[in-house]
């Protein structure tokens, strides 16, 4: 007979919590041995950024970033679990398609010099789809809730976070001169397939190479010439109020507010976004209301996206039931303006 057959069962109960806190706890420690972060030698694909500034203090200011909360480092973890699974199916998919496909180098890591010698980008795509026809498209899978959203190429310059994703497909097809390429996005349902065409978007992937090299110079020079090395501010305060380094290495000269945080989740984004949207319709907006504001209590002062969030406590006295504290949270959408003030769509 095992311990657990001779307790009660609050002894159980209690039993059953130790035992989940320590899975818990191990979870916790198993996602945080994935967060080893080191010094950049390029530009990652995945890094290209509107503020050139951000990308030069990706390779000299790496350390000064805050690390990952756990909640970021499980989502990421699922993401690559997933593409492995996804890379599987497009294997057993590619036996019954017309023409055949197989899938290959897969997490294949490649770089880009420069013209004067230097690596300046490192790449690593998915994989490819090697075509009986003779064609070898390049595939990028990513899984997110955001997925839902994108149907075209247009989609992907809706959001901050997935405008990089088309980003890093123009300059992997740009430096490979492959005309085109696909992203399989992971979602609800059948996996979407979107099309990329080099043609379309030369202008992109050439812009990119000129902010690898820039950023590139930028470092070059830092170690002598510190913070003038920097390429200049961006006049976009919505970029600085998602940025990593804001308040910490870079201080663009606008006033973010004080004890404000800065919170990169582009899930939780969306959420501010439906929550707008459906501010008519009396039940999802109560729903993602209230999933919401669950998510800020306790933070004075918040930017996700280009929503500031405001949170008041509000303290209730205790008469016949006890006393309580309650959260008065505000969402605000933020309005963009360029360098001289002036509103911007």
């Amino acid at each position: 007979m095992s311990a657990a057959q001779t307790m009660t069962l609050e002894q159980l109960k209690d039993r059953a919590a130790t035992l989940g806190t320590s899975i818990e706890a191990a979870w916790q420690q198993d996602l945080q041995a994935d967060d080893r972060r080191f010094q950049p030698a390029a530009v990652y694909a995945s890094g290209r950024r509107r503020c050139v500034r951000q990308m030069a203090l990706d390779l000299v200011a790496w350390d000064q970033k805050p690390g990952f909360e756990v909640e970021t480092l499980e989502k990421m973890r699922q993401g690559k679990e997933i593409e492995l699974a996804m890379i599987a199916r497009l294997i057993r998919v590619g036996q019954r398609a017309t023409p055949r496909f197989e899938v290959i180098h897969e997490q294949y890591g490649e770089t880009f010099k420069d013209r004067k010698g230097r690596v300046i980008l490192r790449m690593k795509l998915d994989g490819r789809l090697k075509f009986e026809s003779g064609e070898t498209p390049p595939i990028e899978i990513k899984w997110s809730v955001m997925a839902d959203n994108l149907q075209t190429v247009e989609d992907f310059d809706r959001s901050p976070y997935t405008r990089d994703w088309l980003d890093q497909m123009v300059i992997y097809l740009l430096t490979h001169s492959e005309p085109f390429g696909y992203f399989v996005l992971g979602r609800r349902g059948l996996p979407r397939l979107i099309p990329v065409f080099l043609e379309q978007h030369l202008d992109r992937a050439e812009s990119f190479l000129k902010a690898a090299e820039t950023a590139m110079d930028a470092k070059e020079a830092y170690a002598v010439q510190g913070e003038a090395a920097l390429p200049p501010f961006i006049d976009d305060p919505s970029e600085c109020r998602r940025c990593p380094f804001f308040g910490r290495v870079c201080n663009p000269p606008i006033d973010a507010g004080p004890g404000i945080r800065v919170i990169d989740d582009p899930e939780l984004e969306l959420l501010l976004k439906r929550r707008e949207e459906l501010v008519t319709i009396s039940g999802e907006y109560q729903r993602i209301d209230k999933q919401v504001k669950e998510r800020f209590k306790g933070i004075e002062l918040a930017l996700v996206g280009d929503f500031q969030i405001s949170v008041k406590p509000i303290e209730r006295k205790g008469y016949e039931v006890k006393p309580t504290t309650t959260w008065q949270v505000s969402v605000e959408r933020l309005v963009k303006v360029n360098a001289n003030g002036a509103v911007v769509s």
